[in-house]
């Protein structure tokens, strides 16, 4: 009987890190078809801990980084790639991998950028965004010292 109970303790464990795993294997498939909105859904849906390693939060925070950079583009909107850009700075985990740092410091590049480029409502958002600009092309060259 132990035994038994045992086999099935197993296959419940294992049914678990399954699930958890549909949904980061969902969340990736949802990223690699720039579906940043769904990847971000799918990413916030798994429960299973043994995933949430430095790719994972890697992989959520770029998600929030081109969904901003999506809903800027149809939306021209600054306030939205703002507001994700927030969310992906909370998401950083300790440590960085190269291709990471890469790839989000191209989009802080765009963020700087898109900070020039929106017309300010009054002089004192244009000097915020100017400033906001020179801070976060500081945060590309620490990601990715190679681009200039």
């Amino acid at each position: 009987m132990k035994q038994i109970k045992l086999i099935l303790y197993f296959v419940l464990c294992l049914s678990l890190i399954k699930c958890g795993n549909d949904s980061y294997q969902e969340g990736i498939t949802a990223y690699n078809g720039k579906n940043y909105a769904l990847a971000i859904k799918q990413f916030l849906n798994v429960d299973n801990k043994n995933v949430m390693d430095d790719e994972y939060f890697e992989m959520l925070s770029l998600s929030f980084m081109y969904h901003g950079k999506q809903l800027y583009e149809k939306t021209k909107n600054i306030d939205a790639f703002i507001g994700n850009y927030k969310k992906s700075q909370k998401l950083l985990p300790n440590e960085l991998s190269k291709s990471f740092k890469k790839e989000y410091g191209r989009l802080l590049y765009t963020l700087a950028e898109t900070y020039v480029k929106t017309k300010p409502e009054n002089e004192f958002l244009k000097e915020k965004y100017l400033n906001n600009a020179r801070q976060t092309l500081k945060q590309v060259h620490a990601y990715d010292s190679t681009n200039t």
